[in-house]
């Protein structure tokens, strides 16, 4: 079973569990970041992305996420799991793309087993890095519906990238024209 297919079924099942386990009482200590309790009439809060998991724009990438819970905590953290894990994804897919693109315009370096290993490992770290985050919680009936937003600057990325390669390998990707199209 490939490594993101175990991850995302690790991810499905442990929310599933902390969902299981929670009881129903509101929280009163609300954690750290933007967070905000509401029962608007909104469905989604104004910078939830309700069509999209992950999208970018020119400063930064962000992933989404949403979830149900009892408890308005557990439904905001369970969502920005769910965020940290789409903007990997998605940033993953994005770079998947570029190596490709750098392979096929005739680099074969990027296709090497310590190549892939390093660039794999330090695409996963965005996940744990992305430290910009934005939770909300909504009262729906008897339920919270959670909501997060989790982001990385293109900069972070990119300081992300070249920490976690050699010189050389951060060399042939930072040179490509497919690099400098996604990713400047």
């Amino acid at each position: 079973m490939p490594f993101f297919l175990k991850r995302s079924l690790f991810i499905i099942t442990f929310v599933l569990i902390f969902n299981a386990c929670t009881s129903t009482q509101e929280a009163t200590n609300a954690p750290s970041n933007v967070e905000v309790d509401s029962t608007t009439e909104s469905t989604y809060p104004d910078w939830y992305s309700s069509q999209n998991d992950f999208d970018s724009d020119s400063l930064s990438y962000r992933g989404y996420g949403d979830a149900v819970s009892g408890d308005s905590v557990v439904a905001m953290t369970n969502a920005e799991l769910q965020a940290r894990a789409n903007l990997e994804s998605g940033i993953s897919d994005l770079l998947e793309e570029i190596r490709e693109g750098i392979h096929e315009s005739g680099a074969e370096e990027v296709s090497e087993p310590r190549f892939l290993i390093l660039f794999r490992r330090a695409h996963q770290q965005v996940e744990t890095q992305a430290e910009d985050v934005i939770r909300e919680s909504r009262s729906q009936d008897s339920f919270y519906k959670g909501y997060a937003q989790v982001s990385i600057s293109r900069i972070e990325l990119l300081a992300l990238l070249e920490d976690n390669l050699s010189t050389s390998q951060w060399d042939i990707i930072s040179s490509a024209p497919q690099f400098s199209e996604e990713l400047n």
